[in-house]
């Protein structure tokens, strides 16, 4: 994947990050609200999410099928807003490795099995050496992929950097939740305020940035049919987990 390639899909998932970041805040303001259940309802069915490039109603409408990521205006009267990006097979990471597990025992399969060949007297030892040479390289040649594979899923999954610093903002936190707790069973002149300012300043920003730093995605997804609402948190998103095999190519850039 070339350089140019990657630019225009950091700018597409840029585009769709902003976009989604933005309907959720105006999703949330109407979650705040003193409104009935039913209100709510209706407010969310009224919501006219704006075009991300020219701000008309419509939206901006993000897809991604067939290895193709598209960014256009949904306004009835769309602006040039215009990407088309072709990112070749995308493959799940995850996936992979099962296919090289499967792929290891195979290999390992016919080791055994041109032992056993050469043992009964099927094949000659020139064979066997041969096979068996065969079989180790591409042995060696899955593991290291498998490998490699096997520490960027890792890095994704049970990142041991962010998983430290997490630790390290829950003690503080648990700390100041523990001040916060003293203040109050003390009830010593202008505790309230101390309360306020210590949870202002300390609390709520740390909250935040260990929600931040657990979750790559949080928002609230709204069934109309159902009419439920669910909260949705996920430590990291699929694009994460994707690689690509072959040349990507830039279809339409857009504005």
């Amino acid at each position: 994947m070339d350089d140019e390639f990657i630019v225009a899909m950091k700018k597409y998932y840029k585009l769709k990050e902003k976009y989604e970041t933005n309907l959720q805040k105006q999703k949330n303001k109407i979650m705040d609200t003193d409104l009935s259940k039913k209100e709510k309802q209706a407010r969310f069915k009224r919501l006219k999410p704006k075009c991300i490039n020219c701000k008309k109603d419509g939206g901006t409408i993000f897809t991604n099928t067939n290895a193709t990521l598209k960014a256009v205006c949904g306004s009835e009267d769309p602006c040039d807003l215009n990407i088309e990006l072709f990112k070749s097979k995308c493959i799940d990471k995850q996936e992979e490795v099962r296919l090289f597990a499967h792929d290891l025992n195979k290999y390992k399969t016919s080791i055994i099995m041109t032992k056993l060949d050469f043992l009964f007297g099927y094949q000659s030892e020139e064979e066997t050496l041969t096979l068996f040479e065969e079989n180790r390289l591409n042995i060696a040649r899955i593991m290291d992929k498998m490998l490699q594979l096997e520490r960027d899923i890792d890095n994704i999954t049970n990142n041991k950097e962010k998983q430290e610093s997490i630790l390290l903002l829950q003690k503080v936190l648990y700390n100041d939740i523990a001040t916060l707790k003293q203040i109050y069973k003390d009830k010593k002149a202008g505790a309230y305020k101390d309360m306020a300012e210590l949870y202002c300043t300390k609390i709520k920003p740390q909250t935040k940035l260990i929600r931040e730093l657990t979750y790559s995605y949080t928002g609230i997804d709204y069934n109309e049919d159902d009419d439920i609402f669910k909260l949705i948190e996920l430590t990291f998103t699929k694009d994460k987990m994707e690689m690509f095999d072959k040349k990507s190519v830039i279809i339409n850039k857009g504005t």
